[in-house]
């Protein structure tokens, strides 16, 4: 029946309901919709309004010369009841067709418009009226106008066969490729889509989801998503997308509010798409949409505009209707913008069908027009009436406190010389009643002429400092004493120093221009491109960043938001993210954010301790900046900052350090108090740090104004150097107490198995010659009271040391292996019976086989020294990379690491991550991840890990099931690193690892194989057993492989530690061929 006979079965959102059920068949009969007329249709459909049974008799039989029939235009709304409309049109013949029906729902939409009137179109860009409604920005975000236009000699969307879509496609392609100037830019089909591209038009909100119910059931979606597509210019401020409700939605946009540029830029595009491709068009309907409510010039006008006062005048709706616009949440249709969003609307021409583009534009222009003047209005007003609600019991800021109704009336008229008011910088404070603060300087003339407030909270804020005594600066880093305070990196895991700086000669971020904040950013890029040596890096603008880019920033940690709702209403975030950008030096060390909330945020950071250089670097460049730019500053503010809160040194000097002893002192918080620091969790305030950084914080220096950059550094140094003696004491004494958790009934490790009483207090005063002890080595089983085992050998010599505990875990664990039988080592693959189990590729799917090694004369991973890890790096890249044949390949540190490497890493599964709270209370994680990276060879078959849980996993892998092969290719690997760098071994231990379960082999030879009928053999386990295999899901352990890997089992050998790598992986070869067996018969 017509172009899209009905499918039985549809699953459409309403199709398990009987209204569609009866839709469906209605349309297969070619019946009158009864529907339609039923408690259960939206009662102002205007479909249901005026398609009367007679009329319906009367259109039924009816069909386009293209074969569009009246079912096809109104199943939408038969199918979807709640449907306002109710019809779309599949070709232009069909308005003429239908139009006993499509003629009325169209004149009472689109009314007072009749089409006997005619509609005439004019993209000619001079005829508006739009001289630049807000230049500095402080009320319209952004501007957008779109149309929608259809090709002439095509059906409209509904009814376009997939050839001609395709084809429509390739010909709008050409001419969009072919435009020039600001309009030039690049296609992107929806079809073959890379992941990478489709973030990116996601974050620039550029990208449209296949159409809703709505569309589906008038047929807008078949084969999705070919023939769809996205341009946009370089600028991103032109958009076409192709074969959407449309097959042209052309859209221009910026941010701010010169719409007489943007409709400028769209009337070049149109009027250029048009002469080369030409567009559908009626006399009487204007340009053709397959949706009549786009009819004439498809056309929707908008901003967003902040508004709050003109929104809630009791007349906002009338003048609304007076002046054809519509106002709505930015979030869509019926949302409401809240938190810093808040007051902010969407409005837009009503009209579109029976005036011109230039009248529709001219009518959202005076719309807007009328609205600011309100809405300034009210702002002016309210400059001049004391702000009642600050009078709130629940308002608890300093800007409360001090702001009497006399100092207000006192302060309300006066404006700085670049117009800043008392308004102004109260607003945050006002909009925002839970604010701390509540104030935001505007320029540095707002200190001084609001004076009699600012002086107040800011001396509040900062006592005991009196702004008389004058503030002093201080940035040379020879003056603080900071020998480093944990070389060993056990407490400290990372130092950061950052310093707020605004420039001279211009306002503070509330007040700023469009134009100086611009000029801002061009001034400093320029200094960041001077910077040399350790400072030297690259700037990133956060305008047009690519998705690339940002997901970098983000791993980094390195990106900043758009600022909150207490920055949104101090004037912070306008025309957000122009003019805003970072920048980072080549090392990640160094880092610079660009117009955030201040003008400048100077950060030094690195890994672990070294307070002293993290703060040389720091002064090295923000003296440099300040040099070459100059820094607004006053005696007695120090250096300004829009926020008092950061006035004088604008510093926060912060360590992320491990103290779970320090901080459950009774003392903590006058600790705190006395060194003048302040401590929260380490993911921002009132955080509390759990998991693997439980115990872990943040520690930063208090004070900030009236004592220089030196002094706060030392304060940060101090408390901390006080704090860790606390801890380090404390932990000195616990490490003497029996860990009484232990006994507690859930704990079912290896360790609470061995450890009696007895033997912690023979072992517990005893220490390797590295200083390793023995709650070293259990803290993490202590910590961690899930754990298996429990226990991790800091260095070589823990096992003998720690005999008397080791001894008994490793033989309980390998049993039944006693260590007196001694371990033998054997890696020739030429002794593994292991000839090609699957050569088809049936029923194994890949093989993976990898050891554990750690280095001769090192500590193991929990106990590495910083110095050590680098050490041992350095060491195993420079074997890796001498490796040559299928073994060549590239190392990839993960400190500094790149997007794009990263995710492919993460693509081919070669990735790992910073390990457990198992590892984490083993010492194993610290520093991470410097010194730590992955090597793999050209063929991807060959994968080393370092400094992960082991120093070295060395991988040898491919997909099928040649296991002899992937076995000689470690060999080979393992041979060669060990001949060159030696690793660390006893005769009754096997190879060494920090985990006991890892010694021996260290070995773990798997294969992933499909054995659905096997594994269901009731003898599956008792196999296993007797062959010496572990069988889990693909997932890992616990994990049931499912969907597609039904019955694809992991099978690896089960011992390691007396026995040789030659037997661990012909015990594994044994048992996947008996399974195989079992499978094939």
């Amino acid at each position: 029946m017509g172009l899209f006979p009905s499918k039985r079965g549809s699953k459409s959102k309403s199709a398990s309901s009987d209204p569609a059920m009866e839709a469906e068949r209605c349309c297969k009969e070619n019946k009158y919709p009864d529907i339609l007329q039923s408690s259960k249709a939206n009662p102002n459909c205007l479909l249901r309004k005026y398609l009367t049974k007679e009329l319906f008799e009367e259109l039924k039989e009816k069909k386009s010369s293209s074969g569009v029939t009246l079912w096809d235009c109104i199943k939408s709304g038969v199918v979807n009841l709640d449907s306002g409309t109710g019809v779309y049109v599949a070709d232009e013949e069909c308005y003429q067709l239908f139009a006993p029906l499509l003629d009325k729902i169209i004149e009472d939409y689109h009314a007072p418009y009749k089409l006997s009137d005619g509609h005439k179109s004019d993209m000619n860009p001079e005829a508006v009226d739009a001289p630049n409604l807000d230049p500095d920005n402080d009320f319209i975000r952004s501007t957008r106008i779109r149309v929608a236009r259809n090709l002439k000699g095509y059906r409209l969307t509904p009814a376009l066969e997939q050839d001609k879509r395709i084809e429509l496609e390739s010909k709008i392609k050409d001419v969009l490729e072919s435009l020039e100037g600001d309009l030039k830019g690049k296609y992107y089909p929806l079809s073959g889509m890379d992941e990478a591209t489709r973030q990116q038009l996601v974050d620039d909100h550029f990208l449209f989801k296949k159409g809703d119910r709505f569309l589906e059931a008038a047929g807008v979606n078949r084969e999705w998503p070919e023939g769809r597509g996205i341009f946009h210019n370089n600028d991103k401020t032109f958009l076409v997308w192709v074969n959407e409700e449309d097959q042209l939605r052309i859209i221009s946009m910026e941010m701010g509010s010169d719409i007489g540029s943007v409709f400028r830029r769209l009337c070049t595009a149109v009027n250029e798409l048009d002469n080369k491709l030409g567009f559908q068009q009626l006399p009487g309907h204007g340009y053709l949409s397959s949706c009549p409510t786009n009819l004439g010039t498809g056309m929707r006008a908008s901003v967003h505009v902040k508004i709050p006062h003109a929104s809630a005048h009791p007349d906002f709706q009338k003048i609304c209707d007076e002046f054809h616009i519509q106002a709505r949440g930015i979030h869509g249709e019926h949302s409401v913008s809240t938190g810093a969003d808040a007051g902010v609307f969407d409005i837009s021409n009503k009209r579109r069908l029976g005036l011109s583009e230039v009248q529709c534009v001219q009518d959202m222009y005076n719309g807007v027009k009328k609205l600011l003047e309100i809405e300034k209005a009210a702002v002016e007003a309210k400059r001049n009436v004391f702000p009642e609600v600050l009078k709130k019991p629940e308002v608890k800021s300093l800007m409360k406190k001090y702001l009497t109704e006399e100092m207000f009336n006192e302060l309300k008229d006066k404006k700085t010389e670049l117009g800043v008011t008392l308004s102004d910088c109260i607003n945050s404070g006002v909009e925002n009643l839970d604010s701390g603060t509540g104030i935001y300087a505007g320029d540095e003339e707002s200190y001084k002429l609001f004076a009699p407030l600012f002086d107040k909270i800011i001396e509040d804020y900062h006592a005991p400092y009196k702004l008389e005594q004058k503030h002093t600066s201080d940035m040379n880093p020879e003056k603080v004493e900071a020998p480093d305070l944990d070389p060993e990196g056990s407490f400290i895991r990372s130092t950061r120093i950052r310093v707020a700086r605004n420039l001279k000669g211009y306002a503070l971020t509330p007040a700023l221009s469009k134009k100086a904040r611009l000029e801002i950013e061009e001034k400093v890029k320029n200094v960041f491109e001077s910077l040399t040596g350790d400072l030297a890096g690259k700037y990133h603008p956060l305008d047009g960043m690519t998705e690339e880019t940002r997901q970098q920033l983000v791993n980094d940690h390195f990106l900043f938001k758009k600022g909150d709702r207490f920055l949104e209403a101090a004037g912070v975030n306008k025309l957000w993210p122009e003019g805003r950008g970072i920048f980072h030096n080549n090392d990640k060390t160094f880092l610079v954010w660009v117009n955030e909330e201040d003008q400048l945020r100077i950060i030094s950071m690195e890994m672990g301790s070294d307070i002293g250089s993290v703060f040389k670097r720091l002064c090295t460049a923000v003296n440099e900046i300040d040099k070459q730019l100059g820094f607004q500053h006053t005696e007695e503010h120090g250096y300004l900052s829009s926020c008092p809160t950061n006035l004088g040194t604008g510093m926060r000097a912060s360590v992320h350090v491990k103290i779970p002893h320090a901080s459950a002192h009774p003392d903590f918080q006058k600790i705190c108090d006395e060194f003048h620091i302040q401590a929260r969790g380490i993911h921002g305030e009132h955080s509390v740090s759990t998991g693997a950084d439980a115990g872990v914080f943040d520690i930063s220096n208090k004070r900030r104004l009236g004592l220089s950059e030196v002094q706060c550094v030392q304060d940060m140094y101090n408390g901390v150097k006080k704090l860790l003696e606390i801890e380090r004491a404390a932990i000195e004494e616990a490490h003497l107490k029996f860990p009484e958790d232990l006994k507690k009934p859930e704990v079912k490790s290896l360790l609470k198995k061995y450890l009696t009483e007895d033997v912690f207090n023979s072992l517990k005063e005893k220490k390797t010659s590295r200083g390793a002890g023995l709650y070293d080595c259990i803290n993490s089983g202590v910590v961690n009271l899930d754990s298996g085992t429990g226990v991790y050998a800091a260095d070589e010599e823990c096992y003998e040391v720690f005999g008397e505990l080791f001894d008994k875990i490793i033989e309980d664990y390998h049993a039944p292996y006693k260590l007196e039988e001694n371990h033998k080592s054997d890696m020739d693959p030429e002794k593994v019976d292991a000839p090609n189990l699957d050569a088809e590729g049936a029923f194994i799917r890949s093989t993976r086989i990898r050891v554990a090694r750690n280095l001769k004369g090192y500590a193991l991973t929990p106990g590495l020294t910083r110095k050590e890890r680098v050490d041992v790096e350095s060491k195993v890249v420079g074997v890796l990379n001498s490796l040559t044949g299928d073994l060549a390949g590239k190392y990839y540190p993960l400190s500094g690491m790149d997007e794009a490497t990263r995710q492919q890493l993460v693509d081919d599964h070669f990735l790992f991550k910073k390990g457990d709270r198992f590892l984490e209370a083993a010492g194993v994680n610290k520093m991470w991840p410097e010194g730590r990276g992955i090597f793999h060879n050209n063929d991807k078959t060959f994968l080393v890990w370092v400094n992960e849980e082991d120093q070295l996993r060395i991988i040898s892998m491919e997909m099928g099931s040649d296991i002899g092969s992937v076995f000689s290719r470690l060999c080979r690997a393992v041979n060669e690193i060990d001949k060159q760098l030696g690793f660390a071994h006893k005769e009754t231990h096997g190879y060494l690892s920090g985990c006991p379960t890892n010694l021996g082999t260290g070995m773990r030879a798997s294969v992933h194989v499909k054995i659905p009928k096997a594994s269901e053999h009731p003898d599956f386990q008792k196999i296993c057993d007797e062959f010496h295999i572990q069988a889990r899901g693909i997932h890992g352990e616990h994990s049931v492989s499912t969907g597609e890997d039904a019955g694809v089992f992991d099978i690896s050998n089960k011992r390691r530690l007396g026995l040789s790598e030659v037997q661990c992986v012909q015990d594994m070869y044994n048992g996947v061929k008996k399974l195989l067996e079992i499978e094939k018969a």
